[in-house]
């Protein structure tokens, strides 16, 4: 159960992180836009927004490497919901 809770965890936190990471991504998109050909705006937009997006991909790939490679699958329990999902869901 513990196990369980953990991942739960760690996939919120996946969430969460791929939303700061949109964020970001829009600090980046302003950093498009400049007065004179490379103004110093844009140098301190990314140098504000990068490191952070990638201190944030390299936590989500730790999170998502501990989920893939400590998961354990129950894969009577999957296929009964998949055969359940599928008869629930025919088209007629």
């Amino acid at each position: 159960m513990y196990d369980e809770l953990r991942f739960v965890g760690l996939m919120d936190d996946l969430v969460a992180i791929a939303k700061i990471n949109a964020q970001l991504q829009s600090q980046l998109l302003l950093s498009m836009i400049n007065v004179n050909e490379r103004d110093g705006t844009a140098w301190i937009l990314e140098w504000n927004a990068i490191p952070q997006m990638l201190i944030n991909a390299a936590t989500a790939l730790n999170h998502a490497t501990t989920i893939a490679t400590k998961m354990k699958v129950n894969t009577e329990k999957m296929k009964a919901n998949v055969e359940l999902f599928l008869k629930n869901n025919k088209e007629e």
